[in-house]
C-alpha cells in the first residue's frame, strides 16, 4: 500500500472528518515510510520509504499542520543511517 500523503483531521466537537488540502508539492508517493509528530513546531515528519525494489528513498519531508505546507528537509550528507 502506498502513502499518498492524503491528510485528514477528525473534529471532536462535531464528529466530522475534513480533508486537509496541502498548499505545496507533496512529497512522491511511497510505501514502508517512517512518520512522527513535532510537537513543537506542529508539524508531521516523513522519512524514507520507497516505491518498489528500484526506487528507495533517504529524504526527510516536513508538514506543516499550521499552513500545510510540505517542505523537503535537505540533508547536508547523502549517508543512509546503518540498521542500528
Amino acid at each position: 500500500m502506498f502513502l499518498l500523503f492524503c491528510l485528514s483531521v477528525f473534529l471532536c466537537d462535531s464528529f466530522e472528518v475534513s480533508r486537509i488540502p496541502p498548499t505545496s508539492t507533496p512529497p512522491p508517493k511511497r510505501q514502508f515510510s517512517a512518520m512522527d509528530y513535532d510537537k513543537s513546531s506542529n508539524s508531521l515528519l516523513i522519512f524514507g520509504g520507497n516505491q518498489g525494489a528500484s526506487s528507495t528513498f533517504n529524504d526527510v519531508w516536513k508538514f506543516s499542520l499550521n499552513d500545510s505546507l510540505w517542505t523537503n528537509l535537505v540533508s547536508t550528507t547523502n549517508t543512509i543511517p546503518s540498521n542500528n
